[in-house]
């Protein structure tokens, strides 16, 4: 009897370890979520800093907190900050995770500080932040919420001009700011 139960605990052991090691080389795990009664199923990019980047199938009921443990959660760099984790996802949106900026510590002067900015870098308006906005000469606070919210309510920007499509800013001001900008 004694022997039996000894062979059974091994071959159990056995099988964990063999089910452990298989796993770790395996592809991560895909959250898939089922829709909701009377959503329709749509497709939604997920990029950035997620454990699984890709297009997930959704449903117009989800939130983009649902499209990032689609794909996989928040990686360990996320700026989960950055992004309105409670607005709902729509058809052919992209959601991007933007990372947190490193910390850099001077010896000299040991103050943590972000490193800055490169003055050519453009914005990505389908990324950039109401602080990052708010920063642009002739935005300010008013056209940085109008952007951020045309951006959640309308869909993904394709094109800076975009901006005056969707009556933001005016073609005088975009003419001054359209080199801050990009857009896929």
């Amino acid at each position: 009897m004694r022997l039996a139960v000894l062979f059974a605990g091994a071959a159990l052991a056995g099988g964990v370890a063999f089910v452990m090691l298989r796993s770790k080389t395996r592809e991560p795990v895909q959250i898939l979520l089922p829709p909701p009664a009377g959503a329709v199923e749509i497709r939604v990019h997920v990029s950035g800093a997620v454990n699984a980047p890709g297009v997930y199938t959704l449903s117009t009921a989800h939130r983009v907190e649902d499209a990032v443990r689609a794909a996989g959660g928040a990686a360990e760099q996320a700026d989960l900050q950055q992004v309105n984790l409670a607005a709902m996802v729509r058809e052919g949106q992209q959601v991007h995770i933007p990372t947190r900026l490193p910390v850099v510590v001077d010896v000299a002067n040991p103050v943590a500080t972000a490193p800055a900015a490169t003055p050519a870098a453009k914005l990505n308006l389908n990324s950039v932040t109401l602080d990052q906005l708010r920063g642009v000469a002739g935005i300010g606070d008013v056209r940085a919420r109008r952007i951020i919210q045309s951006r959640e309510q309308d869909g993904a920007y394709q094109d800076p001009v975009d901006l005056i499509e969707r009556r933001i800013l005016t073609p005088a001001l975009y003419q001054r700011v359209r080199d801050t900008f990009t857009a896929p």
